[in-house]
């Protein structure tokens, strides 16, 4: 399993957040989502501090459908980013 994490702009973040004045702001990455059957989750999930409420994260069956994913993702314009998150280093 790979998680592909996501940066969003702040109006698609605080529409999934539920606090958005335009809730279809969301509606394009609720979209994709759905379409590689993954569930959007919150990063810092109870943050109040406006820049980590922009981080989302999905988790993705391998490492080539992770990358193609992160790739979909860069496409749509209220992703900033979307990345392949490393795995974790041995100290």
């Amino acid at each position: 399993m790979q998680r592909v994490t996501l940066q969003l702009a702040d109006d698609a973040a605080d529409a999934l957040h539920g606090g958005s004045d335009a809730p279809a702001a969301a509606d394009p990455v609720k979209e994709l989502a759905a379409e590689v059957g993954a569930t959007l989750q919150p990063v810092h999930p109870g943050s109040e501090e406006p820049q980590l409420k922009r981080y989302f994260a999905l988790d993705v069956a391998d490492d080539v459908a992770a990358e193609q994913v992160a790739a979909a993702f860069r496409e749509q314009a209220e992703v900033e980013a979307a990345y392949v998150k490393p795995p974790a280093a041995p100290p």
